[in-house]
């Protein structure tokens, strides 16, 4: 059981990284019982995105 979160900045503020990065970051690690064994964020401009992932299938090879 996999788990996402985010951040999209419409209007005015064009980038969403910068003031929302520390909020990202507290929101993946609630979600750690969802996949402890890996996480990623990605930075779009206008979309901060975080997951955690629970490997079942290619735990070893499986990085997303």
């Amino acid at each position: 059981m996999c788990g996402i979160a985010g951040f999209v900045t419409l209007g005015q503020e064009t980038h969403a990284g910068t003031a929302h990065a520390p909020s990202l970051e507290r929101m993946i690690d609630v979600i750690h019982h969802r996949g402890p064994d890996g996480h990623g964020i990605y930075d779009g401009g206008s979309a901060l995105l975080g997951h955690r992932r629970l490997s079942i299938i290619d735990v070893a090879g499986g990085h997303q």
